[in-house]
């Protein structure tokens, strides 16, 4: 599997970024299974009921507040997949976030992404971060 050519396409995903707003930054996201890519996605505007699901995570101490559920890039991927008949613990997740100069800058996913990552069984996850790339292997159970 090559990395580089991995965040490649995330970074291309990100080109599909709809997300506005202060902070609006363009995301991207590729499944691979068995170094193959079987989707992509990009942060939007748009709601999704996945997200609306998993936010539960990135909020657990907020109370009743209304989080609007802006679409992240891992879900809109993850979303593609999520019903194939595949053993997800084969696929690995590749985020890229870069600043307006190109350069790459931190994609961690966030607790609702993590928790939606690991419902499927995926274990690999890589995300751009300041100074270039992590990996990062979720243990446990799904």
């Amino acid at each position: 599997m090559n990395v580089k050519h991995m965040f490649a396409a995330a970074k291309g995903a990100s080109s599909s970024a709809d997300y506005s707003g202060a902070n609006a930054v363009k995301i991207g996201c590729v499944v691979t299974y068995k170094g193959t890519i079987l989707a992509k996605g990009a942060n939007h505007d748009r709601t999704h009921p996945v997200q609306d699901h998993y936010n539960r995570y990135r909020y657990k101490n907020v109370g009743n507040r209304y989080l609007p559920s802006k679409t992240h890039a891992e879900i809109t991927a993850l979303s593609k997949v999520r019903y194939l008949d595949i053993d997800f613990s084969q696929a690995t997740v590749f985020i890229w976030r870069g600043l307006r100069d190109g350069s790459p800058a931190m994609a961690r996913p966030c607790a609702a992404c993590r928790a939606y990552i690991h419902s499927l069984g995926i274990k690999h996850i890589y995300y751009t971060t300041d100074s270039g790339y992590a990996h990062e292997v979720i243990e446990g159970d799904k």
